[in-house]
């Protein structure tokens, strides 16, 4: 039963590092997606936190902004979608590592 315990411990972990490698791939993606969206009206858009400046009257109403500060290298895209599909296959090899008789309670989601 200990190594049953072990395996299920082993599982866990490997859905917590799944479940926040996902989390972070989102946040990643609302950023993306929200400048994408702003950027429908570039001539409106404004870059926050840059060494450049933007005229008045774009910076003081509310058109679109898109946070230097958070915006995502694409060293940063490439980093957290490569965990999430390592989380993603540890999470797939904890699961087999299971016994069949616990497989079931254990799935992999579509993750």
């Amino acid at each position: 039963m200990t190594q049953n315990n072990d395996l299920v411990t082993e599982f866990d972990q490997c859905e917590k590092r799944l479940d926040q490698a996902k989390a972070q791939c989102v946040r990643i993606s609302e950023i993306v997606q929200r400048a994408g969206l702003n950027m429908k009206d570039w001539r409106a858009v404004v870059v926050s936190n840059v060494n450049v400046s933007f005229p008045t009257e774009l910076t003081a109403s509310k058109h679109g902004s898109i946070n230097a500060l958070e915006w995502p290298t694409a060293q940063k895209i490439a980093d957290v979608l490569a965990e999430y599909h390592t989380a993603k296959h540890a999470h797939r090899n904890a699961i087999a590592r299971l016994p069949k008789s616990m497989q079931d309670r254990f799935t992999d989601l579509g993750n």
